[in-house]
């Protein structure tokens, strides 16, 4: 599996990346926010720890899940990128938006 998604508590979800942020795992993630979105899932965090590498559908994703979610007043916390992830955040000015966390922590 791309990923592996757990329930934190009623409204909070964690999804964990396993893998790089493509295309195909671009598909997979968006069914799987609606789906947590429609069970009333508004805070979710991604995990990029395991992710060394995202294209430009994946970033986009990860914005647009953040602007769904505040439209909900829901948050998406993004969790320990690897240094080049938060550098192309940064690049690509995504980090104005998305709220980034680096800890070792669960």
């Amino acid at each position: 599996m791309f990923f592996d998604s757990l329930k934190l508590n009623e409204k909070e979800h964690l999804i964990r990346i396993n893998n790089e942020i493509d295309n195909n795992l671009c598909l997979a993630l968006k069914e799987e926010v609606i789906n947590l979105v429609s069970n009333k899932n508004i805070f979710i965090r991604i995990n990029l720890e395991k992710t060394d590498f995202i294209n430009t559908a994946g970033i986009g994703l990860l914005l647009s899940i953040h602007f769904e979610l505040q439209k909900l007043d829901g948050k998406l916390i993004i969790e320990n990128p690897q240094t080049y992830l938060n550098d192309l955040f940064e690049a690509t000015r995504a980090t104005k938006y998305l709220l980034i966390q680096n800890n070792n922590e669960e």
